[in-house]
């Protein structure tokens, strides 16, 4: 009886396996002092837009993520960002200003039905925090290794021979 039910969990896992997806999002730089979380909400939208035709599928592509994998600063409150009208986040995205721009009679009625078309509001409420793994490395050293007698002096000096080893006008001496 416990050998089948193992057996089913691995069959389970296996499925789930191949139903999930890992994306690493595009790089985004954001300036000096331009980290906040809502700086940091509109370069996650900005990600999702240019991976995306619209805002109907960034809508549907937040309703899926089940996990946003951080290392606990201030993008670890993303799932905490209320629906918001992605338009007024990022208008460059806007539709309705290009068309306002075209000529009413390339469009004719149907530019009239786009200028009231709103995007849907988006937000990552259903998705959980995990935390990074180098997150996960940084504590388990702090909290096994740590208490090694002369680990944390060991590290320091370990961390400054490698700073040392690593600077430009070391490197052409380790290389050779």
């Amino acid at each position: 009886m416990a050998g089948d039910h193992k057996e089913r969990l691995a069959e389970l896992a296996g499925r789930m396996a191949k139903l999930l997806l890992h994306h690493i999002l595009i790089p985004v730089g954001l300036g000096a002092k331009h980290c906040s979380l809502s700086h940091k909400w509109a370069a996650l939208l900005h990600c999702f837009r240019i991976l995306s035709c619209g805002w109907e599928m960034v809508a549907q592509l937040f309703q899926i993520i089940i996990n946003v994998t951080s290392d606990f600063g201030v993008e670890a409150q993303l799932q905490e960002v209320p629906s918001v009208d992605p338009n007024a986040v990022l208008p460059y995205w806007d539709e309705r200003a290009k068309l306002q721009g075209d000529s009413s009679e390339e469009f004719g009625g149907e530019m009239a039905f786009a200028l009231q078309y709103d995007a849907p509001r988006v937000d990552l409420r259903g998705a959980v925090r995990i935390i990074g793994e180098e997150h996960n490395l940084h504590t388990i050293q702090e909290h096994v290794f740590g208490k090694m007698p002369g680990f944390k002096a060991w590290y320091g000096r370990a961390k400054e021979v490698a700073k040392l080893l690593g600077h430009k006008f070391y490197q052409k001496f380790v290389i050779q």
